[in-house]
């Protein structure tokens, strides 16, 4: 068996995380001629949507500056399917990562190309068959891949029902909080002209043993199937919790 490899010379690039949630990518000097990249960025995260598709225009702009220049973007849209719409070939990326178990699909996942081994370049990391066009051999486990499809269709079919059940009870999840932890509770992804994904809430509760904000952060989700019934008893879980430790001073 003989395995090959390419020299790969990277770009610097720079990303960053604004207070909004937001992200930045800024060009740094001494790239040459050939050099190439591959910069990561999730398309949301657990709370924000990312300004994914501005710096994919700004990559492209880039590639357009220098003859041989190619940086490549790849992104995680792990917490964004199911709950924001996801279309790569709008988002302008090179590769993007899914996760089944994120959308109620079987625990797969599946990794878009655009144009693999053409346009965009795919090495296997394994070698000795031919499936999966010669990329990675072995028998494809193929219940789990139709499942796959099969959920992405349902979130293609059914998103804008899912994201107005999940934001609606999130609205309610924090009215509870609000109403039972009053001054206490800090929304930590409430950031003034950012977009916040439908299903999850990121708070603080403040008190006399609970004082650094990032140390007693929580993440709250809802899904499709979450109701008011199930909020209220998670936030009743959550006030017995807090008052526990604020007895034991």
């Amino acid at each position: 068996m003989k395995c090959s490899f390419r020299p790969i010379t990277w770009c610097s690039t720079l990303l960053w995380s604004t207070s909004g949630g937001a992200a930045g990518l800024q060009r740094k000097g001494g790239q040459q001629n050939g050099s190439s990249g591959l910069p990561h960025i999730i398309t949301s995260n657990v709370e924000h949507d990312s300004p994914l598709p501005e710096i994919c225009q700004r990559i492209k702009r880039l590639n357009r500056q220098r003859e041989r220049l190619q940086i490549l973007l790849h992104t995680d849209a792990a917490q964004a399917v199911g709950k924001i719409p996801v279309h790569a070939c709008e988002l302008g990326v090179d590769y993007l990562t899914i996760v089944g178990h994120k959308f109620y699909a079987p625990r797969i996942g599946a990794l878009y190309v655009n144009g693999p081994g053409t346009r965009t370049p795919v090495y296997p990391m394994l070698f000795g068959g031919g499936q999966e066009r010669n990329f990675r051999p072995g028998t494809e486990n193929t219940p789990m891949i139709a499942g796959l499809g099969k959920a992405a269709d349902m979130v293609t079919c059914h998103l804008s029902d899912y994201q107005s059940h999940m934001l609606t009870t999130k609205l309610y999840l924090e009215e509870r909080l609000k109403a039972i932890f009053k001054d206490k509770i800090h929304f930590n992804s409430n950031f003034p002209g950012s977009d916040v994904l439908p299903n999850t809430c990121n708070v603080s509760i403040l008190g006399p043993t609970l004082q650094e904000r990032a140390a007693n952060a929580l993440r709250l989700s809802v899904g499709r199937g979450t109701t008011k019934s199930d909020v209220d008893a998670v936030v009743e879980d959550l006030r017995e919790t807090v008052q526990l430790l604020e007895n034991m001073l």
